[in-house]
């Protein structure tokens, strides 16, 4: 089984989403291919990412998991994601 598990869709407003779930234990660095989409320069990311898989936030640590939002640039129709380990990365790419 590969340990990345990737969904894609275009938005009613237009917009290129990805949705991409890492269950590996080791960082992977994702080429995404985008070149059949005229999209805007800079993509839009989100991450959701823990230490462990069984991970949650309690009482005592309300922000053991917490989004972390970032930006990539888009370049040939094309960009890469650092993917850290038991994350779960949302990528919004706005149309052109």
């Amino acid at each position: 089984f590969s340990a990345v598990d990737a969904l894609a869709a275009i938005g009613t407003d237009g917009a290129l989403w990805l949705s991409l779930v890492h269950r590996g234990s080791g960082p992977i660095r994702a080429a995404v291919i985008i070149d059949q989409f005229r999209g805007a320069a800079t993509a839009e990311v989100r991450t959701l990412s823990a230490e462990v898989p069984w991970a949650i936030n309690t009482l005592e640590r309300p922000d053991a998991i917490k989004p972390r939002d970032t930006t990539t640039s888009v370049n040939g129709g094309a960009f890469t994601l650092d993917l850290l380990p038991f994350s779960v990365v949302r990528v919004r790419v706005p149309a052109n």
